[in-house]
């Protein structure tokens, strides 16, 4: 089954740790311990054939903190910003992923 438009918790498959969009430093977005705050639960929808993936407490975009997009790679910082970014998003074929 493919990615769908919808609510999604997002989780490092390595370290276990959710996206969380930080309540108190602006746009700063880091992985943190699971637990079930709206600032862990993102509304992924696709547009043109990309993904955008916006925080439902915050209403605002996850994208690279960079504005060189093409270096994007592990590891990349990641911010919550009002402009969309659009993702490649597949599903991994050896496990139950998406990267």
């Amino acid at each position: 089954m493919g990615l769908e438009n919808g609510h999604y918790r997002i989780v490092n498959a390595h370290s276990g740790t959710a996206i969380d969009a930080s309540g108190t430093d602006e746009g700063v977005v880091h992985g943190w311990e699971r637990h079930d705050g709206s600032n862990q639960h993102w509304i992924v929808s696709e547009n043109d054939g990309k993904w955008e993936i916006r925080n439902v407490a915050f209403g605002l975009f996850l994208r690279p903190a960079s504005e060189n997009h093409s270096d994007i790679h592990d590891g990349t910082e990641l911010i919550i910003s009002d402009s969309p970014y659009g993702w490649h998003v597949y599903e991994d074929e050896d496990d139950d992923t998406y990267r």
